[in-house]
């Protein structure tokens, strides 16, 4: 993992204090049915058992977004829907 952020899922987001984010991203009907799609898709795959999800390498690399939201004081997201497309109303916060 990088060690930037390693760094900052280590220190819990406190080099951040004082964090405020808030916005709104739009996520359009195609986006959505898509996501459905591939949700259903990893539902019906049969796991396999006895074998690793994944590899050593790949996880030393990947970055568990889990922590750094738990880390955050303040996290909120709701969905606001309109013509073709929901929104997603989004605030982060660490004091």
């Amino acid at each position: 993992m990088n060690p930037i952020i390693r760094r900052i899922t280590e220190n819990r987001l406190n080099d951040f204090k004082g964090l405020s984010i808030e916005g709104e991203i739009p996520v359009s009907e195609e986006m959505l049915n898509e996501l459905l799609q591939l949700f259903l898709l990893q539902k019906k795959k049969p796991k396999k058992t006895g074998e690793p999800s994944s590899s050593s390498a790949s996880s030393e690399n990947s970055v568990d977004f889990s922590q750094i939201f738990d880390s955050l004081d303040e996290n909120d997201v709701k969905i606001e829907l309109k013509e073709k497309q929901a929104v997603l109303k989004v605030t982060a916060r660490k004091y």
